[in-house]
């Protein structure tokens, strides 16, 4: 429905005829203006007006213009109309459905209908109406929480109330919030809460959202934030689904910088993950600071980096360095990430050389390269069957020759994944099997 007409239901024809009231002419404008915030600030001002006021506004949006009242009916409107006063309650019924399919294009017809000398057609007319614009107002935003775009502390809990407990709430155009906002909202009981809406909050309203309980904190609109505010995102523990685990997701994935210090903040974030993968680039001072979180970092928007910044990341062990935005990397930096401890995510790798291949067969721990990674030469292989961790992805490769098996079946470790053949001939088929630690799909085609 389109929010251009939201407002209390219930005029009739009398109250069709009044005057709208100076004072709300400008309101009215709004609730028709055809941007979508303008329309929404303007919901939120009728809100907070009593009833009679409403009933004014509902009014002007029903067509007390006169100019609006004199056009032309459809006929064809017009006679589903009649049809809602038939004595046959089977024709009653299938005209209400027709105008419900219609929907607010026979809303000039409806409205007539409304001074009806049939009771039951006048009944049905405003029947339709209601069914299209809430009597309350608020009832309407509470079952469309994705139309918000302003709230204030005595709305949310009846906002909470209706939500799923076990599920999501998400505010995704809500612009601005405060403190006492953020307090009433991080009690939702569910598991995420997406306000990706916001650009700004200051550091009392992210300590109040750092409340929140469940597992997932959206705030993906922020572009920048400043140590104070990444000092109170970062004490969101987000485990109160599992009080055994820290299990929280701060997702700040509209970062597009970061300077030390926020750095600094941000990596005291206890939980398990943390989405920057808005980040472009950082340097290596920022670099040496995130290295201290312990759970799964998300850097996929990093598209190159260079041998000083790869040392200071490789000095990261937490649970996850996800590095797959890297589309290719060189020696030297293949050199420095092989000396980090935890998992190394690499999967936007689309090509290797044997150069690199070598350095980062030294490391140990899991690397995966993903599936951007489609083929590799025997030299390469050769490197990689050295590899000195315990698990291998190559689940990228679709298909490789006869030589390149010969290498990668020299394999040692623990597993390799070779899951995303598609197709292999008997001799290569019969060389991979040969090394029980090679894992292929579980069907192949010949």
């Amino acid at each position: 429905m389109a929010l251009s007409v939201l407002a209390v239901a219930g005029s009739d024809g009398q109250e069709q005829d009044k005057v709208l009231g100076p004072q709300y002419e400008n309101l009215v404008e709004q609730l028709r203006d055809p941007s979508s915030t303008i329309r929404g600030r303007a919901i939120f001002k009728l809100s907070q007006l009593d009833l009679s006021a409403r009933l004014e506004i509902t009014a002007a949006l029903f067509g007390c213009d006169s100019q609006e009242r004199d056009k032309p009916l459809n006929p064809k409107y017009e006679k589903v109309v009649q049809q809602l006063g038939d004595p046959s309650y089977t024709v009653r019924q299938q005209a209400y459905a027709k105008l419900l399919d219609v929907g607010l294009s026979a809303q000039a017809e409806v409205t007539a209908a409304l001074d009806s000398p049939d009771a039951e057609v006048r009944y049905k007319a405003r029947q339709f109406i209601e069914s299209f614009i809430p009597f309350r107002l608020e009832e309407y935003l509470l079952q469309n929480p994705g139309e918000i775009t302003l709230l204030n502390p005595r709305q949310i809990p009846e906002l909470l109330d209706k939500s799923p407990k076990d599920g999501s709430l998400f505010l995704q155009r809500l612009e601005s919030i405060d403190k006492d906002v953020a307090r009433e909202l991080a009690k939702f009981k569910g598991k995420r809460l997406g306000l990706n809406g916001l650009q700004f909050i200051d550091k009392d309203t992210a300590a109040e959202l750092a409340k929140f309980e469940g597992e997932i904190l959206y705030l993906q609109g922020l572009k920048s934030i400043d140590k104070e505010v990444a000092q109170g995102l970062a004490s969101f523990k987000g485990d109160s689904w599992d009080k055994l685990s820290k299990d929280g997701w701060l997702r700040l994935e509209g970062l597009v910088a970061l300077d030390k210090d926020v750095a600094r903040e941000l990596a005291k974030f206890e939980g398990h993950y943390l989405a920057l993968n808005g980040l472009k680039f950082i340097d290596k001072i920022v670099a040496s600071e995130l290295v201290s979180f312990q759970g799964h970092v998300d850097l996929q928007g990093l598209k190159s980096i260079d041998k000083d910044i790869a040392q200071e990341l490789a000095k990261f062990e937490g649970k996850l360095l996800d590095l797959d935005g890297l589309e290719s990397i060189d020696k030297d930096v293949a050199r420095e990430l092989a000396s980090l401890k935890g998992r190394l995510g690499l999967g936007g790798l689309k090509s290797i050389d044997r150069e690199v291949a070598k350095e980062l067969a030294r490391r140990g721990g899991e690397m995966g390269f993903g599936y951007s990674l489609k083929s590799i030469n025997k030299e390469v292989a050769r490197e990689l069957a050295k590899w000195k961790g315990k698990y291998l992805n190559l689940q990228g490769l679709e298909s490789i020759d006869k030589e390149t098996a010969q290498e990668l079946v020299k394999f040692e470790s623990h597993c390799m994944y070779l899951t995303g053949l598609i197709s292999i001939d008997k001799d290569i088929l019969d060389i991979l099997q040969s090394n029980p630690a090679i894992k292929l799909p579980k069907k192949i085609t010949r």
